[in-house]
């Protein structure tokens, strides 16, 4: 009999983690009208307790691999409430990941000292032994690793090569195992079939994470095109990767497509409320469209929610504002919301 191997990794700065409008009534110590990304909370995600799934034995017999992603909604006292998928493969797989997800306990967390609810997304990887999928995923690790270092030292061109790496033994993989699955044909059954054509889709958020972090080195280097078409690729092969729409927001914002970046920024905004940057976004391309008033409404309710919620206003957004001024675009709009909206004073509008 097959050994099996099941690893359940929590991954956050590779998968997005989302909050959502949870609207409940207030309570002393507690903020309990939303659900917070684990990026808003005062202390490092701690998980305290977490088991191991187990490998379905009909998912065995088929060879069933592949990676979850389960979204879960984290309460008050650290457990989980609410589970679903955000990425998921075969359905017994989905099944366990979901079963197993319930059962993590996390340490609560915290906003500016207040319990609140958060989400995060927890991803689980299934394999056999001996397993093909093992031996990528170490590969996509190792080249992942990597592209972060060059990232860190500057190497932009070596970091995009390494990224291009990553899609390659990805595509390598995907393409390896169908060609295997047309040859030897004839040896399975239809669901042993069916399965290895999920199994050949199992490492699309790792490439759709390369992707994103490709399109990121591009808008850097203002080539916006390149940008933009790594993101909408990157969420057509895994639409849970929800912070891929702000960015493409972003990018289309700079490459003077407002009406895009206010599509895409809504749709971050639809599973992220607390993203604070794509309501930027949202504003600034308003200030662009000339929909003056709209925009202003718009800041308005960024600094509100910001104060409600314990929100910390980037920096960046102010700068983005002052940027319009010294461009000359609506410049007396943009400093009439620096200074009646955020409060900054003539000086430290000239400080920016």
């Amino acid at each position: 009999m097959k050994n099996i191997y099941v690893l359940s990794i929590l991954v956050f700065f590779f998968f997005s983690n989302c909050s959502q409008k949870n609207i409940i009534h207030d309570r002393d110590g507690y903020i309990t009208n939303i659900v917070y990304r684990v990026g808003d909370l005062d202390d490092d995600l701690q998980v305290l307790k977490r088991d191991t799934p187990k490998y379905p034995l009909t998912a065995k017999k088929l060879g069933m691999e592949g990676i979850v992603v389960v979204k879960t909604i984290v309460g008050y006292n650290g457990n989980v409430e609410n589970v679903s998928i955000a990425y998921g493969c075969h359905e017994k797989l989905n099944k366990e990941a979901l079963n197993t997800a319930k059962d993590i306990k996390f340490k609560p967390g915290y906003v500016k000292g207040k319990k609140v609810k958060f989400s995060a997304n927890i991803p689980f990887i299934f394999w056999l032994n001996p397993s093909m999928v093992k031996k990528i995923y170490d590969k996509i690790r190792a080249e992942s690793d990597t592209c972060v270092t060059y990232e860190k030292n500057g190497d932009i061109p070596k970091a995009l090569e390494n990224y291009d790496k990553i899609v390659e033994i990805i595509n390598d993989y995907s393409k390896q195992l169908l060609e295997w699955a047309e040859v030897y044909k004839a040896k399975y059954s239809q669901a042993e079939l069916a399965a290895i054509k999920v199994n050949s889709t199992i490492f699309n958020p790792y490439k759709a994470n390369a992707l994103y972090r490709k399109g990121r080195i591009y808008s850097k280097q203002h080539k916006y095109d390149l940008a933009i078409d790594c993101f909408k690729t990157a969420i057509s092969l895994d639409s849970s990767i929800y912070s891929v729409y702000g960015s493409l927001g972003w990018a289309y914002y700079l490459n003077k497509n407002y009406a895009k970046c206010i599509e895409y920024s809504e749709k971050l905004i639809s599973q992220t409320p607390t993203a604070l940057y794509a309501h930027y976004n949202i504003g600034l391309s308003l200030l662009n469209l000339g929909e003056v008033e709209k925009a202003k409404i718009k800041y308005q309710i960024i600094t509100d929610f910001a104060d409600k919620y314990y929100i910390k206003i980037s920096e960046g957004t102010y700068k983005d504002l002052y940027d319009l001024i010294k461009k000359d675009i609506y410049k007396n709009e943009a400093e009439w919301i620096l200074i009646n909206i955020f409060k900054l004073s003539e000086q430290e509008i000239k400080e920016l």
